[in-house]
């Protein structure tokens, strides 16, 4: 989990440092509903003045599918007139047979929501894969290893969205 949790900062680190001002919050953000009552936690939230990412972390859990209809939900009960990007990334453990059908489902809903609702007009959603080494010997090496595989592609995918 450690492993995870430094993950996660690390990548959230490097994207501010990759868009400095262009992106005013860059970071692992927690937020509540409109109503108040159901606390939410994004893995990595970026916000500008005309569009917020959000990025999932798809590692271990067994539910990604949870984070698409978490962020569908939250934009709904807020008002914003920003649009929402969600990003969500697998590791490579989600193109394996065993897991394939998460991120397959995941995936399925986050695109047909974008497609066919008209409730949430400001919504895009896609995926990246990436190869998630885990803790274990050397952690500072795959992590460095990680991020230096994912960073450009994700970057390249933020620095798209708008265009």
């Amino acid at each position: 989990m450690k492993f995870t949790t430094d993950f996660k900062h690390t990548l959230a680190i490097n994207l501010k440092k990759k868009f400095g001002s262009e992106y005013t919050n860059v970071s692992p953000e927690e937020t509540f509903y409109a109503k108040g009552e159901y606390k939410i936690c994004f893995d990595i939230y970026l916000e500008s003045r005309e569009n917020i990412v959000v990025i999932e972390l798809e590692v271990k859990r067994q539910d990604p599918v949870h984070n698409v209809i978490k962020t569908i939900y939250w934009l709904q009960s807020v008002n914003n007139n920003k649009k929402v990007y969600m990003i969500q990334l697998f590791n490579d453990d989600y193109y394996k047979e065993k897991k394939m059908i998460l991120r397959k489902s995941s995936e399925f809903i986050g695109k047909r929501v974008f497609m066919l609702s008209r409730r949430i007009p400001y919504f895009n959603y896609s995926s990246i894969s990436f190869h998630y080494p885990g803790g274990g010997k050397n952690p500072e090496r795959k992590l460095k290893s990680a991020l230096d595989e994912l960073l450009p592609r994700l970057v390249k995918r933020i620095r798209a969205i708008g265009k």
